[in-house]
């Protein structure tokens, strides 16, 4: 299951944990042919940091982030991402 776009974003950020290693897969699409690139991060917090740094927007519907067994979207992971802005301000 991808936690995505309809999920409660405060509900998965309360169980979201900040510390456990994440993946990233990235699918890349050129000329043709797609590839996914992979990514290994050891907190969620810096692979969300990845993403939201190192992805352009127009290219983010490919992500997904694997986090303890859970699979988050591109909206899953920038709602994790303002969640994490907010509880910093």
């Amino acid at each position: 299951m991808v936690i995505g776009l309809d999920d409660d974003r405060q509900a998965h950020a309360l169980a979201f944990d900040h510390s456990a290693p994440a993946e990233v897969f990235v699918r890349r699409a050129a000329k043709g042919r797609t590839s996914l690139a992979y990514h290994r991060f050891a907190t969620a917090t810096e692979a969300i940091s990845f993403v939201m740094d190192e992805i352009p927007s127009n290219r983010r519907a490919g992500v997904v982030m694997e986090v303890l067994d859970r699979r988050f979207d591109q909206r899953a992971i920038e709602n994790l991402a303002r969640t994490l802005s907010e509880a910093e301000a």
